[in-house]
């Protein structure tokens, strides 16, 4: 299996999903948690069930939208807002350069709302008085951040973390739907390169080692999420 440069490159783009989505996904959804949770609740509720909503939705449905905006030449959206700021425009999803970072992109957007419900429910899960008691210090609100929201935050952190680069590890719809490893299989990822391998080209035994190394893989990361993020809560 190691040998094989096909499962190789889909091994690699499977590595670069998560390196580019999950580090996105955390920065955006922890931003958009940071100016949702002093709202409101109604307001809150709104904003958790409008994020929600793409996770709920149909993935065909999302896939023609995320599709139409990123028609190449000057009929997508996309590339008529980089045009109108003088900028070329780019076929995102059959250029080797851009289909991976538009595939990463799509999988922002759509597990972006549950990162950041959860993270508002750990922000939730903050004892206010741990703030009320630093502000009586003198500290201002980096001190807050950095002090008490973010240690505290650390536990849902890592769940989110191991969580995202799980579900790259997972990722088939995206690239079926979107690209069917095009252009030149460059967007393959590792479950799409199995079922390929089982379905089109009949190779079972060496799709089904692949699955077997791929579910070892995803066991240990939970394993690892378990160990570190029960540590976390009882320090």
């Amino acid at each position: 299996v190691w040998s094989n440069p096909f499962f190789n490159n889909a091994l690699r783009n499977t590595a670069l999903y998560a390196i580019i989505a999950v580090p996105a996904a955390m920065g955006l959804s922890l931003a958009t948690a940071l100016l949702v949770h002093p709202l409101a609740r109604w307001w809150k509720s709104f904003i958790r069930v409008s994020l929600f909503l793409p996770l709920i939705s149909s993935a065909v449905a999302l896939a023609i939208i995320w599709r139409a905006l990123l028609l190449p030449g000057q009929t997508g959206p996309l590339n008529w807002i980089l045009g109108n700021f003088g900028l070329p425009p780019q076929n995102w999803l059959g250029h080797p350069d851009w289909v991976i970072p538009a595939i990463a992109a799509f999988q922002v957007w759509r597990g972006y709302g549950f990162w950041v419900i959860v993270l508002l429910a750990g922000l939730d899960a903050v004892p206010t008085q741990l703030y009320e008691a630093a502000r009586v210090d003198g500290a201002g609100r980096w001190q807050l951040f950095t002090r008490i929201t973010m240690p505290k935050l650390r536990p849902t952190l890592l769940f989110l973390s191991v969580m995202g680069v799980i579900w790259n590890l997972q990722l088939f719809d995206a690239v079926f739907m979107l690209t069917q490893g095009g252009p030149a299989n460059a967007s393959v990822s590792v479950v799409y390169y199995i079922y390929r391998g089982a379905f089109h080209f009949d190779q079972l035994g060496h799709s089904a080692t692949m699955s077997v190394l791929l579910f070892l893989l995803v066991m240990g990361l939970t394993l690892l999420q378990m160990r570190y993020g029960r540590r976390d809560e009882d320090a």
